[in-house]
């Protein structure tokens, strides 16, 4: 059965865009939707689907952060954004837990932490790679 064919039974009161520390750091966060009543839509990273399950599942008993909060009228075209993609699967860079609740739930797939972690890799790349490229000049100065 799809979302789009469930979300006339599943009564929903909010959907909010929200987020758990992954790591004690809290550098990495799990994004999900809550949809009210203890229930939340989030992506799985082990196999891939999403899946509406207990906010306290989700969470782990961790307090979650709110980004945003949607009307709940617009439940009916995130749930058929959520059945496009159920078959997407997963990927840390560019499919990831907070795309998906992201595009679910405003129709962008956006993650502000793949952007950012993305952007750290290139800079230490770029860093290494200049410094390995003028590493060969200051040995010859230093001769």
């Amino acid at each position: 059965m799809s979302m789009s064919d469930l979300y006339p039974t599943i009564l929903v009161s909010h959907v909010r865009l929200c987020s758990v520390p992954i790591f004690a750091s809290g550098l990495t966060r799990h994004f999900f939707l809550d949809l009210g009543h203890g229930r939340g839509l989030h992506l799985t990273q082990r196999d891939g689907q999403p899946s509406i399950e207990s906010i306290r599942s989700i969470t782990e008993g961790q307090e979650p952060t709110i980004h945003e909060t949607y009307d709940a009228s617009h439940w009916p075209a995130m749930a058929r954004r959520a059945d496009e993609v159920r078959n997407r699967g997963y990927n840390l860079m560019i499919w990831n837990c907070e795309t998906y609740a992201r595009y679910v739930a405003e129709g962008r797939p956006v993650s502000w932490q793949s952007r950012t972690a993305g952007i750290a890799a290139a800079s230490l790349a770029g860093a290494a790679a200049l410094w390995w490229w003028r590493r060969p000049r200051l040995a010859r100065r230093r001769r």
